[in-house]
C-alpha cells in the first residue's frame, strides 16, 4: 500500500496514511470512541423504551403461583404468544407451557428423577413409545428390524459373505496357499506369520 502526506481534518496535524484517510490515528481513535458511546446511548434508550420480556424464570414464577391457588378461584393469566394452556396427562392439572408440553413441570422432574426412560417417537412409523435414550424404534418396528437383520445376515452367510471363525476358508495374500481363518482381518497363513514376525 502507497502511503502518502495528509492534513487531518480535526487538528491540522501533518501524518502519512492511505490515499482515503482524512484524520490522524489519534483524532480517529477517538471518533471511533465517540460513535461507539453514541450508538450505546442510542441502544441503551430504545431498550427502555421497549416492554421488558417475560424470561423462563418468571414463566416458572407465573406456573407456580397457578398451582399454588385455589381450583374454585381460577385467576386470569395473561399467555404469550407462544405459550398456551395444557393439561398435565398425569396428574391432570393445568399449567402453561409450550404448544409440545404434555407433563406439568412437577410431574415432569418426577419423571426424569426416578428414571432415564422417556417419551420418544419411533424413527420408522413416528408412533410415541416410552424408551430410553439411544431407543430409536417402537416395539413392533423393532422386531421387524432385528428379523430384517438378521435375514440379511444369513443370505450373506449363505453367499459366503460373511466370515465364520474356524470355517470360513480364505488364500494366504503372501503365499497363495489356502488356510482356515482364526482371526476376521487375517490375511495371511500361518506360515507366512511366523516368517513375517519372527
Amino acid at each position: 500500500m502507497k502511503l502518502e502526506k495528509h492534513i487531518c481534518e480535526d487538528c491540522g496535524a501533518e501524518f502519512e496514511a492511505g490515499a482515503r484517510a482524512h484524520f490522524c490515528p489519534e483524532c480517529r481513535r477517538k471518533r471511533n470512541c465517540e460513535s461507539s458511546r453514541r450508538y450505546m446511548d442510542r441502544k441503551r434508550k430504545e431498550r427502555a423504551l421497549q416492554p421488558p420480556h417475560p424470561t423462563k424464570l418468571s414463566i416458572l414464577r407465573q406456573q407456580r403461583s397457578i398451582s399454588k391457588e385455589k381450583e374454585h378461584k381460577p385467576k386470569k393469566v395473561k399467555l404469550l404468544k407462544r405459550m398456551k394452556k395444557s393439561v398435565c396427562e398425569d396428574c391432570g392439572k393445568e399449567f402453561i407451557a409450550s404448544p409440545g408440553a404434555r407433563y406439568c413441570p412437577d410431574c415432569r422432574r418426577k419423571r426424569m428423577q426416578s428414571n432415564t426412560k422417556a417419551i420418544r417417537r419411533c424413527t420408522i412409523c413416528g408412533k410415541e413409545f416410552v424408551g430410553g435414550p439411544r431407543s430409536l424404534y417402537c416395539k413392533e418396528c423393532g422386531i421387524k428390524k432385528r428379523r430384517e437383520r438378521w435375514r440379511h445376515y444369513m443370505e450373506r452367510r449363505k453367499a459366503g459373505a460373511s466370515i465364520v471363525l474356524g470355517e470360513t476358508v480364505r488364500t494366504c495374500e503372501a503365499c497363495g496357499k489356502p488356510f482356515v481363518m482364526i482371526a476376521s482381518n487375517q490375511k495371511y497363513c500361518p506360515e507366512c506369520i511366523d516368517k513375517m514376525n519372527p
